[in-house]
């Protein structure tokens, strides 16, 4: 089964929002969300949690796993792993449709809490002679290695990663946590615990991580994990880009009432997409220069050169943005120079009035 799709209001800054999930690209799934802070993330992360965890829970299936960076980094305000009734934080209305193998279900859920624990929850792998000779055991150290950029040697429960920094501890900590727990969970001999079907959720496990490491973060889990539906909330455009195939929803807040409502537009990732791309499609950034020194030069010459194009006047400032952007780097000379290509000879006689 699948989350297909999503309807919440009265949570955050939900209100009649809606979320069309498409159906993945082979096996497992992926689903990223990106959006402004206080745009509702975290919480739409939970809301699909508690309702998995409530169904699961009710067939008396493991649940799923939300694991949250905030929480590995020492705050103590939101839970790490769902996967318990305790209750807090009621809201009014949440719809979640699944579907898988022919099979339609509706979940909703009125006046529904979300699920929590408490947020320190001690590593799951035993430490014993099962667990050191695992396969399990084997492919993460090869996943860590891989995301970190060297050989990792893991040995038992008391494994010693205090000299990482946070961004890599937590990535350690949360990773090894969760294997432990698929390992320990699983019954069917004939294939690894890593291979099952099951939810993960991730909550901003990129931050405190070089871009070099978010690159490599969700090919890792990918390969780890070839099976599980991976729903993540984050602010990088690194991990974006590197995603392949999946989709990613741009969640939009209205700057007037704070709300996000209606149906939340996404966008398919493939292979081959490119980062300017990912910086300005979904994250509605600028993708070459970003100081505003700069920009506000670029801004000033782009002006002028429409405006020579429809033959009138550049206007004040032109020469002087033009110089001071062709004292700059090679970089930002060539694009003043395409751009200029087609007025050149309008620029030349210009340059000659005021000289």
């Amino acid at each position: 089964m699948r989350v297909s799709k999503v309807e919440l209001s009265g949570l955050g800054p939900f209100e009649e929002a809606v979320f069309e999930v498409p159906a993945p690209v082979g096996p497992g799934e992926l689903v990223l969300f990106e959006g402004e802070n206080d745009s509702g993330k975290s919480a739409l992360l939970q809301a699909i949690a508690t309702a998995l965890c409530w169904r699961r829970a009710q067939r008396q299936q493991a649940g799923a796993y939300l694991y949250s960076a905030r929480t590995i980094h020492g705050l103590e305000d939101r839970p790490l792993l769902w996967q318990s009734n305790s209750c807090s934080e009621s809201y009014p209305r949440l719809l979640v449709d699944l579907e898988g193998d022919g099979v339609r279900e509706r979940l909703t859920f009125d006046e529904v809490s979300l699920l929590a624990v408490p947020p320190r929850i001690p590593l799951s792998p035993v430490d014993n002679t099962e667990w050191a000779a695992s396969e399990a055991r084997v492919r993460l150290q090869q996943a860590l290695s891989y995301v970190i950029g060297y050989e990792v040697h893991l040995g038992g429960l008391m494994w010693d990663f205090r000299h990482f920094s946070d961004g890599l501890r937590g990535t350690v900590w949360w990773l090894h946590d969760l294997v432990g727990k698929l390992h320990q969970t699983w019954e069917d001999k004939t294939r690894s615990a890593l291979d099952q079907d099951f939810w993960l959720f991730l909550d901003g496990v990129d931050e405190g991580l070089h871009p070099r490491l978010t690159l490599r973060l969700l090919p890792a889990l990918r390969t780890l994990f070839p099976r599980a539906r991976i729903y993540a909330a984050t602010h990088s455009p690194f991990m974006v880009a590197s995603a392949g195939y999946g989709y990613v929803f741009t969640i939009q807040t209205n700057h007037k009432s704070h709300r996000v409502s209606g149906p939340q537009a996404y966008l398919a990732l493939e292979p081959g997409m490119p980062l300017e791309r990912i910086v300005t499609t979904v994250f509605d950034s600028p993708s070459m220069f970003v100081d505003e020194v700069t920009r506000a030069h670029l801004e000033t010459h782009e002006t002028a050169i429409a405006a020579l194009r429809k033959g009138n006047p550049p206007g004040d400032g032109f020469v002087q943005a033009r110089t001071w952007l062709l004292a700059r780097t090679e970089e930002v000379g060539a694009v003043v120079a395409m751009r200029e290509a087609p007025v050149y000879a309008a620029i030349r006689a210009l340059l000659r009035k005021t000289s």
